[in-house]
């Protein structure tokens, strides 16, 4: 069915511009299209060129820091004025949240991490 697809369609056609737009057009499963192609590309009645995608997606970590901000912005966030206990501050965030806010605050030096009291060395707008 799918080579009897192509080869109607190449008959009075040209090109097939995009395998994946014709297959939906045909009905027909993209990879079944794709290995006809390539057989008649490898026995030389059609010239086949491959189209390369890439597609970019959030990590379920990638979702939560796009909702919540990244872990140091949240260590910040959660650090009242005043100041915060190094334990409150670790139920307040949980553990992964607070281990990387706390290095990369600290590697940007918006945090000042005593023995047991952290609080903000920048000013929040």
């Amino acid at each position: 069915m799918a080579e009897e697809a192509v080869l109607g369609f190449l008959e009075h056609n040209e090109e097939i511009v995009d395998s994946g737009e014709f297959a939906v057009e045909k009905g027909i499963n993209h990879e079944e299209i794709v290995n006809v192609v390539k057989s008649l590309n490898g026995f030389g009645f059609v010239v086949a060129q491959d189209i390369k995608r890439e597609r970019w997606q959030l990590t379920t970590e990638g979702k939560t820091y796009a909702a919540s901000g990244s872990p140091e912005y949240q260590l910040l966030m959660a650090i009242p004025p005043e100041g915060i206990s190094r334990v409150e501050l670790q139920k307040k965030l949980g553990d992964s949240v607070f281990k990387i806010g706390c290095q990369q605050a600290i590697k940007n030096k918006w945090v000042e991490m005593g023995k047991t009291q952290v609080s903000r060395k920048v000013k929040l707008i």
